[in-house]
């Protein structure tokens, strides 16, 4: 069920109006909600550690910048 309320957190970030820049922050939400979906399907074969300080969190990015990469 947790899998499932990322997945929709995540369709409804990819499928907002796009905005010219958001925070990195809001991006790596974006990030983490897939990746809380892939660890569901590859369990303990998938470690990721994201580190961002909050300077780096606050810097404004195009929206879905970090989502390809991490696919």
């Amino acid at each position: 069920l947790h899998t499932l309320y990322r997945l929709t957190g995540l369709l409804r970030a990819v499928l907002r109006p796009a905005a010219d820049r958001v925070p990195l922050a809001e991006e790596l939400g974006i990030v983490e909600a897939y990746l809380d979906i892939e660890r569901a399907r590859f369990e303990e074969r998938l470690a990721v550690t994201v580190e961002a300080d909050a300077a780096a969190r606050a810097a404004r990015v195009p929206p879905l910048l970090v989502q390809p990469l991490v696919e």
